[in-house]
C-alpha cells in the first residue's frame, strides 16, 4: 500500500469515527433536550425560531455556496494557490457583508418572519419565539463562514476538522444547557447554538492556519471565475431558496 493511500484510508476512518460520535451526540442531545425543555412552550417555540427560520437561512447561505468548490479547485489546479486564494477572497468578502445584512435584516424582521412562519394562540409564545430568532440568528453568519472554509478544506483533501466541527458543537450545545439551564432556561440551547456555530468556524480556520496568509478581503470584479459563480449560483439559489418557502 502506498503512503498516499494510507493516508486517505486513515482519514476516512477517522471521519467514520466522528461521523458516529456526531450521531451519538445528536441523539444524546435530544434526549436531554426533551429532559430539561420536555414538549411544552419553550420547546415548540424554539424548533420554530431554530428549524423554520434560522436554519433555513442558514439552508440556503450553504447550498448556494455549492459551485465554490469546482471553481476553487479548477482555479487551484490551473493557476495555483495565490489565485485560488484569490478568488476566495472575493467570496468570502461577499459572504461577510451578504451574511451580516441577511442577519441585520433578519433580527429587524424577526417580528414578521415568526408570523409567517407560525402561529401560536398565545401572545406570550410569539414573543418568545421572536425573541430566540435574534439570540439565534448570529448562527447563520458563523456557519455561513464555516461553510465556506469547509469547502476550502475540502478542496485540500482535509476531512477531518469539518468532521469535528460537527462534534465540538453537539458537545457545547449540551455543557450550556447543563450548565446555564437554571439562570437561562430555553435561552441556554440558543446560546449553545451560536457557541457550536462559532467552535466550528474557529476550528476550520485552525486547519487553514498554514494558507490563511493567501486570503485577502477584496472583490475581483473583473475574475472570470466571479462572474461564472455567479451565473451558477442563480439556479441554484432559486431552486433552494423556494425549497424553503415551500417547507
Amino acid at each position: 500500500m502506498t503512503f498516499a493511500g494510507g493516508k486517505i484510508i486513515a482519514g476516512a476512518a477517522v471521519v467514520s469515527v466522528c461521523t458516529l460520535l456526531a450521531r451519538i451526540l445528536a441523539f444524546g442531545q435530544k434526549l436531554i433536550m426533551a429532559s430539561y425543555f420536555g414538549t411544552g412552550k419553550e420547546a415548540d417555540a424554539f424548533f420554530l425560531a431554530f428549524n423554520s427560520i434560522a436554519n433555513a437561512f442558514y439552508n440556503v447561505t450553504k447550498t448556494s455556496l455549492s459551485p465554490f468548490l469546482p471553481l476553487f479547485t479548477e482555479k487551484r489546479s490551473t493557476l495555483g494557490d495565490a489565485e485560488a486564494w484569490k478568488f476566495a477572497g472575493t467570496i468570502g468578502t461577499l459572504l461577510v457583508f451578504l451574511l451580516a445584512a441577511l442577519v441585520a435584516g433578519g433580527l429587524l424582521a424577526a417580528p414578521l418572519l415568526v408570523e409567517v412562519a407560525g402561529n401560536f394562540p398565545e401572545k406570550d409564545a410569539t414573543h418568545l419565539v421572536v425573541k430566540l430568532v435574534r439570540v439565534i440568528l448570529p448562527f447563520v453568519f458563523f456557519m455561513g463562514l464555516a461553510s465556506l472554509a469547509f469547502l476550502i478544506l475540502n478542496a485540500y483533501k482535509v476531512f477531518v476538522f469539518p468532521a469535528l466541527g460537527d462534534v465540538v458543537s453537539k458537545i457545547l450545545i449540551i455543557l450550556l444547557i447543563v450548565v446555564f439551564y437554571r439562570q437561562l432556561g430555553i435561552y441556554a440551547l440558543a446560546l449553545g447554538v451560536v457557541a457550536g456555530a462559532i467552535a466550528c468556524l474557529f476550528l476550520q480556520l485552525g486547519a487553514l492556519k498554514s494558507r490563511l496568509h493567501l486570503f485577502r478581503f477584496t472583490i475581483d470584479w473583473h475574475d472570470p471565475a466571479l462572474k461564472k459563480f455567479l451565473w451558477l449560483v442563480l439556479p441554484v439559489l432559486a431552486g433552494v431558496v423556494l425549497s424553503q418557502v415551500r417547507t
